[in-house]
This record gives C-alpha cells, structure tokens and sequence, in this order.
C-alpha cells in the first residue's frame, strides 16, 4: 500500500483514467509518476472533498457562453442564418473551445427555444 499526496494528484493528465480504472496512468514528469502502473484505493468522502474543489475552480463553462452567444444570433434572425452551419460551429470551437457535437447540440436546443427557422440543411438562401 501507498499514499498519494495532494501534489501527485495536482496536475495528473490522466486523473479521469486513474479514478475509473483504480490504475496510476502518468504522463513524462508528473508528481504522480513514481507511481505508474500501481493500483489505487480511495476513501470516498476524500474524494468527494477533491472533486468539488475542482469543480469550483473551473470558470463559466465554454457551452453555457456559446449558448447565449447563439441563442442571441438566432434572436436577432430567425428566418436566416447569419452562416452556414459549418462556419458558425468553427466560429464556436475557436471562440468558446466547444467541440462540435457539443456545438450540434447546443444549436439542437436553442433552436428549440428560440422557434428560429435555421433547421434547414445547405446554406442560406441568396438575396
């Protein structure tokens, strides 16, 4: 049996991993290296403790931003897209760091929401 202090976790690339397969996975230089390919046990209420830390740390998330970014779009024109799809979900990853099925669904709902016509495929119709 080991221990793991705050700081091999601090950073660990592959943490996710590490806590749903109970098997230390580290990248080059980590803290947690040292312990690479051992099994590991955790006490749940500490666990709990950690992942809400983290959970607080972490800013507005990128889905909620991009949402009312696109939700304020199709506001502004219902009828037509501003861009095709493709553009306005390229705008999106680089902008906000969506991914783009994460993108899809994001447009699924607000277009829900808001009734905008952009469910249509191609690009918008020339004027």
């Amino acid at each position: 049996m080991f221990q793991l202090t705050a700081s091999d976790w601090r950073g660990a690339v592959f943490w996710r991993g590490i806590i749903l397969s109970g098997v230390v996975r580290s990248s080059a230089c980590e803290e947690i290296e040292r312990h690479d390919g051992r099994r590991v046990l955790l006490k749940a209420d500490e666990f709990d403790v950690w992942l809400k830390k983290l959970e607080r740390c972490k800013p507005q998330p990128a889905n909620e931003v991009c949402g009312k970014w696109l939700e304020g779009l199709m506001r502004e024109s219902p009828a037509r897209r501003p861009k095709p799809k493709s553009e306005l979900r390229d705008e999106a990853v680089r902008r906000f760091g969506v991914s783009g099925r994460k993108f899809d669904r994001i447009w699924d709902d607000k277009r829900k929401l808001t009734g905008a016509n952009w469910g249509e495929p191609g690009a918008p119709p020339k004027l």
